[in-house]
C-alpha cells in the first residue's frame, strides 16, 4: 500500500475482500535462473493486498536485461504480502513488506537472504542511525520501532501517536512523516521519545534528505506543495497546479511525477522544464546517473512497467515488471 493509498483501497475491497485460493492475479512471468550482470535497477513491485504476489524485478543498466521474480528465485520462496520499499545500508538491501509484517535483509550482490526482522506491525519506512540502530515506521500501530542491527531485535517503541511514513534529515536532525496531523516529528533515539513536531501547510507524502536540507511533499486540494526544510529548521513553500505523485533530487535539481508529464524545477523551485513520460498511472519516481525511471502500475491487477528515459528526456527503455512498481534502487 503506497501513495495512492485511499484510490488503492478502494481497488483491494473489490479485489481482495471476497478471495478464493485460486482467484486473483498471479504473476505471468516465468520463474528463471538468468543473472543480471554488472550495473543494475532493482524494482520492488508491491503486489496485491492478501495476494502474497510482492516481486523484484531485475534490469541491466549496460545489458538492458530483464528478469523477473528475482528473490524467489535465489531464496526458493515467494517474498511476502505488499513489498513496500526497499533500503540500501552498506553491501545488504532491507526490503520491508508491508502486510507480512518484517523487514528482509538480502546481499546486494546476489540477493540472498540474510537475516530477517519479525513481529513489526505494519512497516513502512527504515531509517538508519549510524551502523547500530534502524528506526521503522509503521501504518496502523501509532509507534516507531527501534530495532538492534546486531541481533535484528526491537529494543524498544517510540510512540508517534498516529501513522508514521518516511524518515529524513535535516540540520543533523532526524524526523518522521507524522501522516494524521501533516507534522514532522523530531526523533530523539537516545532519550527515547519524540521530542518535538514541525506543523507543515500539507500532509508529508514525501521525505527526502538533500545534502544537509529535507524536501518535504505533499498535496492540498489546491495541488501540489513542496517545501525545503532547511538545517536551521525554516521552512520555504512552493505551491504547484498539480497533484504530486512522487518527486525526487538529483543533483540541482528536483523532479516532480504528474499525471501526465515530469516536471523539473531548480532547489528554489523555479521550473526549467519537462517532459511527457507516456505511463497510464504513474506511481513512482526514482533517478540516478543513468537516468529517470517511471513506475506505471496500469491498473493495479495487471503487470506494470517502468519507463526508462535518458537524461536528455528520451525514452531509452520500457521494463516490464510485476503488480504495482512502486520502489527502486539502482546498484
Amino acid at each position: 500500500m503506497g501513495k495512492a493509498f485511499i484510490g488503492l483501497l478502494c481497488t483491494l475491497c473489490l479485489l481482495g475482500c471476497q478471495k478464493e485460493p485460486s482467484i486473483g492475479p498471479v504473476s505471468n512471468f516465468p520463474l528463471s535462473s538468468d543473472t543480471v550482470y554488472g550495473r543494475r535497477l532493482l524494482i520492488g513491485c508491491e503486489g496485491n493486498f492478501q495476494y502474497n504476489n510482492a516481486s523484484i524485478t531485475a534490469y541491466g543498466l549496460e545489458t538492458r536485461k530483464t528478469v523477473q521474480r528475482v528473490y524467489q528465485t535465489e531464496n526458493g520462496d515467494p517474498i511476502g504480502d505488499v513489498l513496500q520499499s526497499i533500503y540500501r545500508n552498506g553491501d545488504s538491501l532491507f526490503v520491508v513488506m508491508n502486510n507480512s509484517g518484517l523487514i528482509r535483509i538480502l546481499a546486494d550482490s546476489s540477493l540472498e537472504e540474510i537475516g530477517l526482522v519479525e513481529e513489526l506491525g505494519s512497516p513502512r519506512h527504515v531509517h538508519f542511525i549510524g551502523s547500530d540502530l534502524m528506526l521503522v515506521s509503521d501504518l496502523f500501530s501509532q509507534l516507531i520501532s527501534v530495532v538492534d542491527m546486531n541481533s535484528l531485535q526491537v529494543l524498544r517503541t517510540l510512540s508517534a501517536e498516529q501513522w508514521t511514513e518516511m524518515f529524513g534529515e535535516a540540520g543533523g536532525e532526524v524526523f518522521a512523516a507524522g501522516m494524521r496531523d501533516s507534522v514532522l516529528l523530531r526523533i530523539n533515539v537516545q532519550h527515547n521519545l519524540v521530542d518535538s513536531i514541525i506543523q507543515l501547510r500539507m500532509a508529508p507524502e514525501h521525505l527526502i534528505t538533500s545534502k544537509d536540507s529535507l524536501l518535504i511533499v505533499g498535496n492540498t486540494q489546491d495541488g501540489g506543495t513542496l517545501a525545503w526544510l532547511t538545517p536551521k529548521m525554516e521552512l520555504f513553500y512552493a505551491g504547484l497546479d498539480i497533484a504530486i505523485n512522487d518527486a525526487a533530487v538529483h543533483g540541482n535539481y528536483v523532479y516532480v511525477l504528474g499525471k501526465n508529464r515530469v516536471y523539473v524545477y531548480n532547489k528554489k523551485f523555479v521550473p526549467i522544464g519537462g517532459w511527457k513520460h507516456g505511463a497510464t498511472t504513474p506511481y513512482g519516481l526514482f533517478i540516478s546517473d543513468d537516468g529517470v525511471f517511471v513506475a506505471d502500475v496500469k491498473d493495479y491487477i495487471s503487470s506494470g512497467e517502468v519507463f526508462y528515459f535518458g537524461h536528455d528526456q528520451q525514452l531509452k527503455d520500457r521494463i516490464p515488471c510485476g503488480y504495482i512498481p512502486q520502489s527502486m534502487i539502482s546498484l
